[in-house]
């Protein structure tokens, strides 16, 4: 546990440090200005905050305002020190966000014992986050493909346009569609079928360009790719890829006159205008316009792509 020290007067300072010294298995940053507490705090990594309630420029009180307000949702658990405590003095530095208040000098024992105590805050509060994110992440993935659900795809989507649209580059996406897949389930079974999807989810997952790419399967056979910061040139280029890669994965089934699974990719390309944007129109422009251009592409006997800018197709 990493407990970040706030003390103007030095000499308590190294008195708090003798405590913290003793346990091995706690680390500890001293500062002896809120300002500079208030930057450590912003770069993370700090678990408890030991602070003094009276220093000059900005006091506790006022220093826990501003790190409750950089928080949000979360809670950095805060041990108040101060030379003189009376039941109103206590009562404010609680209301104002302290979850203990020690009385100056310091002793070792009171100290370590409300240090015990926020540990168990603090390690109580870090499993409920990483079971907030396994629960965030079992609802947004797919549990057949292992990539991003419908859920995860929205969410996923819209902060890709949003920043495409901020910093003014375009936009593309592909819908990817696996030609004539229910012949394949009816010649091979549904196991089978599950095993194709799985495949195709693996190899998009390999011609995805960046971190930043958005990977999920849309519904049934339909998976989706989103890249952000790409051109329809860009964006072809990666759908040749995927043709590419379904010939390297090469299902053998009968159902295709390839002699093999194939998909059929349509492609729509939002290039950012200026001015203010409906983040979810325009993925909803995104999808309709590849879902066009996909079908066109299937129309054209499959494994083959076809592409669109929004403004072609939708106003």
């Amino acid at each position: 546990m990493h407990v970040l020290v706030v003390d103007d007067d030095h000499g308590d300072l190294d008195q708090v440090e003798r405590v913290l010294k003793a346990d091995p298995t706690l680390q500890y940053t001293l500062c002896d200005r809120p300002d500079r507490a208030l930057n450590l705090l912003n770069k993370g990594g700090v678990d408890l905050l030991l602070l003094d309630i009276h220093m000059p420029g900005m006091d506790g009180l006022k220093m826990i305002q501003q790190v409750r307000s950089m928080q949000g949702e979360a809670w950095l658990p805060t041990i108040f020190m101060t030379g003189v405590l009376d039941a109103k003095s206590r009562a404010r530095s609680l209301d104002a966000g302290g979850d203990a208040v020690l009385t100056k000098p310091i002793e070792a024992e009171v100290l370590m014992g409300q240090i015990s105590a926020m540990r168990r805050l603090v390690e109580a509060q870090r499993r409920l986050k990483e079971s907030r994110d396994e629960m965030e992440k079992i609802a947004r993935e797919d549990n057949l493909t292992g990539i991003l659900n419908r859920r995860g795809i929205d969410q996923e989507l819209q902060q890709a346009i949003a920043l495409s649209w901020r910093f003014n580059t375009p936009m593309s996406l592909l819908l990817i569609d696996v030609d004539r897949f229910k012949l394949f389930n009816d010649a091979h079974g549904h196991l089978a079928g599950d095993d194709v999807l799985r495949q195709v989810g693996k190899g998009l997952g390999r011609c995805m360009q960046r971190q930043s790419d958005v990977l999920g399967r849309f519904g049934g056979e339909e998976f989706i790719l989103g890249l952000p910061a790409t051109d329809q040139v860009g964006a072809a280029a990666v759908g040749q890829r995927v043709l590419e890669t379904m010939k390297e994965i090469n299902i053998a089934t009968d159902t295709n006159p390839c002699g093999h699974v194939t998909v059929s990719i349509g492609i729509s390309t939002l290039v950012p205008t200026g001015g203010p944007m409906d983040v979810s129109k325009r993925a909803l422009d995104l999808l309709q316009v590849a879902d066009q251009a996909m079908y066109e592409a299937k129309g054209a006997g499959g494994a083959t792509i076809r592409s669109a800018t929004v403004s072609e197709l939708s106003t």
